[in-house]
Formats: structure tokens, sequence, C-alpha cells
């Protein structure tokens, strides 16, 4: 019966950080360009190219989101943070290969290909002197990734891609909840460091 209580708290207590993460961060998560104020830098968080043979639509809806805030006028400057882990496609490779071949120049791309988590990515654009950004991803995604942020210190904004449906969108919101409980681990151990 204790195993029972005990996995039920947890549940309560992963489930209450997520919608506290959500609650603090959604209102700087919007779903269209024009309601964003122009910012020098946009960061893309990557993910897995394919699935299967296809695309991966979920990339492909923060490369078109992307797109639009360059076309906006929103964003001067992208940068397609991702990893290439062994076996699979290199991502921001394949990010910059799609926004080259959608017409944004080259010299409007910078790739940061360590960016394997979204702590990392945005570590980077902090170590970079970046304090001010526009973040792409879906939305789930963005909450955590604004909430990361704001605890770094930076000023972000953040586009909702469009979502997949069906089951690989319940499927990443059960993963969603998982890769919160580290962000509380992460910044736990980002704050001991600073002690």
């Amino acid at each position: 019966m204790v195993f029972v209580y005990g996995g039920l708290l947890g549940l309560v207590l992963v489930e209450s950080w997520y919608r506290w993460i959500s609650w603090q961060s959604r209102r700087f998560c919007v779903g269209r360009a024009e309601l964003l104020t122009s910012s020098t830098y946009a960061l893309v968080l990557g993910t897995r190219v394919r699935v299967g043979r296809s695309f991966n639509r979920y990339l492909l809806y923060r490369l078109q989101a992307a797109l639009r805030l360059v076309q906006a006028g929103k964003a001067e400057k992208l940068i397609l943070s991702g990893s290439h882990p062994a076996g699979l496609m290199d991502q921001p490779a394949s990010m910059k290969a799609w926004c080259l071949e959608n017409g944004i120049p080259a010299d409007r791309i910078l790739v940061d290909d360590r960016g394997s988590r979204t702590w990392q990515s945005l570590r980077h654009c902090r170590e970079a002197g970046i304090r001010e950004l526009i973040i792409v991803s879906q939305r789930f995604h963005n909450e955590r990734a604004v909430f990361i942020a704001r605890h770094m210190g930076m000023q972000v904004q953040a586009l909702n891609a469009a979502n997949g449906h069906g089951w690989v969108q319940y499927r990443l919101l059960c993963r969603e909840r998982l890769a919160r409980m580290r962000c509380l681990w992460d910044i736990l151990f980002d704050r001991l460091q600073k002690i």
C-alpha cells in the first residue's frame, strides 16, 4: 500500500511541476510571428530528421515557423541547434539544407551542432553572449525552453510551431513530463554550482 501511495504522490508531483512550467511560460509563447517583438536571433530547436522514410513533421513545422519569422522581419539570424546522433541524420545540417532550399540566405544561418538537449542549446547561446532571442518549437517544448532560458537570465519569446496529431503527440507529451523533471534537476544542479 505504501508503494501505491508513493507512486500516486510521485505522479502528482510530476504533473504539478509540468503545469507549473506551463503556467510560468505560457504568456511568452505565441502562435503568430506578427505578435513577436523583433530580435536579432531566433533559436530553432532540432529533433529527429526522419520518422521512418518521411521527414519528421515536427521538425518541418519548426522550420516553416522559422521561415515565417524571417519573412515577417522578426529575426535577422537563425540559430539551428541540434545534434548528430550515431546512426541518425545530422539534425543541424539537414535543417540548414532545408532553409537554403527555401530561400533563407546562408549569411543569415548559424549552426550549433552540439545542441543535443534544450539546456545545452540555450547554454551555448548564453555563452556566445546572446541575451535576447526568439525560440522556435512546438508549444509544449517552447514552454520548457522559455522556463530554462529565463532561469539563465535571458530575455526570450517563443513562436509555437504547428503540432502533429495522433498517438505520436500523446507519446511526446508523456516524454515531455520526464524532460521537465530533468529540467528541474538541471536547475537545482546549476544553482548548487553557483554556491
